[in-house]
């Protein structure tokens, strides 16, 4: 099973149709019934009731994509979680630079001494000039 597979199966479901859920992928509508025909096979179970006026899940079907929406949100929460982690042991230091107020001469030192210091990094926030408090 991939991803592909999961992501035209959760369009056939939201969209309640095969060609409606090719529309939103930019794809086929053969292959998106590639798509299911596969997840079909692979999990050795039918997943929608097939009609001329669209496709329905079974009950089967229901309780696939009530489970494939749980993991799919444990695994982005998973990976925000590592994310967050991942960025604790940064300190990021904001500088504005602007036309007016480049930050040329910040970041030609940066160049020479972020290697000394791997837990900082730079963000450069770009601003206009007329937003300037004066």
């Amino acid at each position: 099973m991939n991803d592909k597979m999961i992501e035209t199966f959760d369009a056939v479901v939201s969209e309640g149709s095969f060609a409606k859920a090719a529309e939103r992928l930019f794809c086929s509508n053969v292959t998106v019934m590639n798509q299911i025909n596969m997840l079909e096979n692979e999990t050795g179970v039918v997943l929608f009731n097939r009609t001329n006026h669209g496709a329905r899940l079974t009950a089967a079907g229901r309780i696939f994509y009530e489970d494939m929406r749980r993991v799919t949100e444990m695994i982005d929460h998973s990976v925000n979680r590592a994310r967050q982690a991942a960025a604790s042991g940064r300190k990021i230091i904001r500088i504005g630079t602007s036309i007016l107020r480049p930050c040329r001469e910040i970041t030609d030192i940066w160049k020479n001494i972020s290697d000394y210091h791997p837990e900082f990094r730079i963000m450069l926030i770009p601003f206009s000039d007329g937003q300037c408090a004066r």
